[in-house]
């Protein structure tokens, strides 16, 4: 059962916060190997803040990435995001 029939009001988004310089990703050394970390932290954080606004209930459930024109997503890919159930993880275990 998935968690929106057992809580419609609740909802949960798998977001992606983007490649951020962090002081992890700096002290991993990923940096140094050539790994690019263009996105600024304000970028996930704004993307939270519009999840959290409502106006991305569909994607209620589903992964989201930070980097993404959420607008343009659902202009262009809400409807067969919804019909063909895509942007969900699942663990599928087969008897």
């Amino acid at each position: 059962m998935n968690s929106t029939a057992e809580s419609p009001n609740v909802k949960a988004f798998a977001l992606h916060p983007g490649s951020i310089p962090t002081d992890v990703a700096k002290q991993s050394g990923l940096i140094e190997q050539g790994m690019e970390m263009p996105d600024p932290p304000e970028l996930p954080a704004a993307t939270m803040l519009y999840l959290s606004s409502g106006k991305a209930d569909w994607l209620s459930g589903r992964y989201v990435e930070s980097t993404w024109d959420l607008g343009q997503v659902e202009r262009e890919w809400k409807d067969k995001i919804l019909a063909k159930d895509l942007l969900i993880n699942k663990l599928d275990v087969v008897a």
